[in-house]
């Protein structure tokens, strides 16, 4: 088995985003239709126990931020990751300025029984189900963003305790419906840990790429274990008029 299979996942996903077609070796495609099929059984038995949780995607080619918003649509024929913590999606690592200087991430709301696995602590990521399709409804622009939690952030530069972070010009591409386009001088989002979240059929692991080899597992003996999810809330100035030019929180009819 080749080694990259457990060291970059992008190939895997490039896979399933091309509907398998491609020059693949027989090794490959049998390792990753097989993958395929642990995954989505992984998937099935992961499911989300709270009413309402929100999870964060980042962005980082400008170009397909465009598409996405001028198609005002999402989907991904493989795996999408995304984060419970905020400061992961604003991170260098999963995350880039568009050409206007906006970090732009994608806002999503999972609901009870739906299902979503989790498979890393550091990065507090979890897979979304492949295939899976949104429609981009609102978006907000927060010119000075200020994230704190009660547990230590993924990506606080600048800060003493790592509970607080600071960022500038954030694009939120909400995938819920609503009708509105936000422009937002100052806002923060607030997240606390909240115990018994999600049924998780895997967690633990530090890295992407060991969920290939723990779904294959889990596929022969799922184990379900309660975690801690946190509820990450927005808040935002109160509304000013949008006549005169005055004041710091206007919405605009799309």
């Amino acid at each position: 088995m080749e080694p990259k299979f457990y060291t970059y996942t992008g190939d895997y996903r490039g896979y399933l985003r091309k509907d398998r077609i491609g020059p693949y070796t027989d090794s490959e495609r049998a390792f990753y239709d097989s993958a395929t099929e642990a995954l989505d059984q992984a998937e099935a038995l992961s499911v989300v126990e709270e009413p309402s949780q929100t999870f964060f995607r980042g962005m980082t080619a400008s170009s397909f931020t465009s598409k996405v918003i001028a198609d005002r649509a999402y989907a991904d024929k493989a795996y999408s990751s995304t984060t419970y913590d905020l400061t992961t999606a604003l991170s260098p690592l999963f995350n880039s300025p568009d050409a206007d200087g906006f970090r732009t991430v994608m806002v999503l709301t999972k609901q009870a029984g739906e299902s979503l696995l989790y498979i890393n602590d550091v990065q507090r990521e979890f897979l979304l189900p492949r295939g899976s399709a949104f429609n981009v409804t609102d978006i907000e622009e927060v010119l000075n963003l200020t994230v704190s939690s009660n547990f230590p952030l993924f990506f606080a530069p600048d800060s003493a305790d790592n509970l607080t972070a600071v960022f500038e010009k954030v694009r939120f591409l909400y995938l819920e419906p609503v009708e509105a386009r936000v422009v937002v001088a100052g806002g923060s989002w607030t997240c606390a840990s909240k115990p018994g979240g999600v049924v998780a059929a895997i967690t633990g692991w530090a890295s992407w790429s060991a969920v290939i080899v723990m779904a294959v597992l889990a596929a022969v003996a799922v184990i379900f274990i309660g975690m801690t999810i946190v509820m990450c809330r927005m808040t935002k100035p109160a509304e000013s008029s949008t006549s005169g030019g005055g004041g710091d929180y206007h919405k605009i009819a799309v």
